[in-house]
Parts: C-alpha cells; sequence; structure tokens
C-alpha cells in the first residue's frame, strides 16, 4: 500500500503551523530564562553587600571608596556581571574599578560620596550600596535601563529590593533645564540608592552641573 505523498499546500500549511507554534512558545521561553538570570542577580548583589560588609568590618566601619577594594573578600569576579546586562558591563566604571564586565553601581562611584553619607543615612538608615538597572524586564527591554522607571537596590542591611524610582520635584531639577528629568547628574545618583528627599544642599551642589 502506497503512501499519498504531502502536497504542497499541506506542506506549507504544516510549516505556518509550526513557525505559529515556535513564535508563541519564544516569549514563554525568553520571561523563564529571563527568571533564571534574575535570581543569579539577586544573589550577585547579596554576595556584594556580604564582601562590603567585611570590609567595613576590618576597617573600622568606613565604606570602601571603590568596588575593587572588595576583591579580597570575594572567591570570584564573576559575581560582579549580571547576567541580563546586555552591554557587558558599564563603560567608564568598569575601566576605572580594573572588574571586566562589571554591571552594579556602586555608592562610592555614583554620588557625591562624603556628601551621600552625611544626608542620606538620617533620611533613610537603610539606604542603597549598589544598585542594578537591568530589572526588572520592563527595564530589559527598555532603550535606557539607566533612566528606566525602575531599579533594583542592595540595601545596607544586606536585602535586596527592586523598586520604582520616584520622579524628582522641582527642587531637584537642574535649574537650568526645568523639563529635562534627566538633566541633574546628582539626582540621577541619589535616586539609584534611596528614594529619600534630595535635600537642597545636595542637589544644588556645583559639581551636580558641571
Amino acid at each position: 500500500m502506497t503512501q499519498k505523498a504531502l502536497t504542497l499546500l499541506e506542506l506549507l500549511t504544516v510549516i505556518a503551523i509550526l513557525l505559529l507554534l515556535a513564535a508563541l512558545s519564544l516569549p514563554a521561553l525568553r520571561a523563564a530564562r529571563y527568571r533564571g538570570h534574575d535570581a543569579v542577580c539577586i544573589s550577585n548583589m547579596r554576595q556584594i553587600l556580604m564582601a562590603v560588609g567585611m570590609y567595613r568590618s576590618d576597617y573600622h566601619q568606613e565604606f570602601p571608596k571603590m568596588l575593587n577594594r572588595v576583591l579580597p573578600y570575594v572567591r570570584t569576579q564573576t559575581i560582579f556581571h549580571c547576567p541580563v546586562d546586555k552591554e557587558g558591563g558599564i563603560a567608564v566604571t568598569k575601566e576605572i574599578e580594573r572588574i571586566p564586565q562589571l554591571s552594579y553601581y556602586y555608592v562610592g562611584m555614583y554620588t557625591l560620596f562624603p556628601e551621600f553619607l552625611t544626608y542620606a543615612p538620617p533620611l533613610d538608615p537603610n539606604h542603597g550600596v549598589i544598585a542594578c538597572v537591568w530589572h526588572p524586564i520592563s527595564n530589559w527591554n527598555s532603550w535606557s535601563p539607566f533612566t528606566a522607571p525602575f531599579v533594583r537596590r542592595g540595601l545596607l542591611d544586606g536585602s535586596v529590593q527592586t523598586v520604582r524610582k520616584r520622579k524628582p520635584t522641582p527642587d531637584e531639577l537642574d535649574p537650568r533645564e526645568p523639563d529635562n528629568e534627566a538633566g541633574n547628574g546628582c539626582f540621577n545618583g541619589w535616586i539609584l540608592f534611596t528614594n529619600a528627599p534630595c535635600p537642597l544642599e545636595y542637589c544644588r551642589h556645583p559639581d551636580c552641573f558641571d
């Protein structure tokens, strides 16, 4: 008994169905892959926070000026890379810190650090120490994760939280560009690590607008 071959129309129909099924499954596979990477990022941040904590224990509760100061406290430098980071790390910072593919923003590098340590703790005792801009998935899909609405913070108590950044008040904007919400460099750094109000002494510092 001979088997009837598929006609061209039937073959095209089968191919179309397979392509449709593949297209429907891709978002689910992508989301599942993202969730796996998401868990790795949280683990990375907790390990970095532990390293910062050990450094502070050894240095009279002083924060390291740069993140590379905690390298002796970690087993591998891979924890400094978020697997969701599609840009291969923060271009400028990873060169300064000499940590390849460094994905995480450190409070010592992205704030006016001495001033931050003066003004932030009274307003937010559990402020952020490191930050990741690649989460949640809406940030990942954004054209500019740094200015996207959310940020993941590694906090002083060792916990990790993904929160919505609040918008700047008029006093926190660059007075020369009051319509540009991303124009004040000091506020952009401040908001990575805390949602507390940014004091005028900090957000209107002369170095904010250079």
